[in-house]
């Protein structure tokens, strides 16, 4: 399979986790940003390796605020949290775990991705925060 193949595959996987996640991303989005502002979802990959074996997973990712990255920066201005969540996915397990305070820079050779998402149709995160919190 071909890098570009591969890639489109991972980003095909994380759309249909996604999708198939909204509500429960969607008001997790909405509470870290009535909390501490614009940020994005950080996941690991295993979450959706866990969720298309049917097996459970731990839906309560990091939040990340800041990036020192310009494309990630830019994601950020971008979003329109009142409709959109920013979700990034990691194999790092030392990034995706690790408390606010203390995120380090992902380790060299590990993978990310960076999207915005649009529940198209669902529950906006504001909708999705009351349906699942109240």
């Amino acid at each position: 399979m071909s890098t570009e193949d591969e890639r489109a595959r991972i980003e095909q996987e994380c759309d249909d986790f996604c999708s198939a996640n909204w509500t429960s991303i969607a008001a997790a989005a909405w509470r870290h940003f009535q909390n501490h502002g614009r940020g994005a979802l950080l996941l690991e990959f295993a979450s959706i390796e866990h969720w298309k074996a049917g097996e459970a997973f731990n839906l309560e990712p990091l939040y990340v605020t800041t990036w020192n990255s310009d494309d990630c920066e830019l994601l950020l201005l971008r979003y329109d949290p009142e409709t959109q969540v920013l979700v990034a996915f990691s194999d790092d397990p030392d990034a995706v775990k690790a408390k606010p305070s203390t995120l380090k820079p992902f380790a060299v050779g590990s993978r990310l991705l960076v999207r915005i998402y649009t529940g198209h149709g669902s529950s906006t995160p504001p909708e999705a925060h009351r349906q699942t919190f109240n």
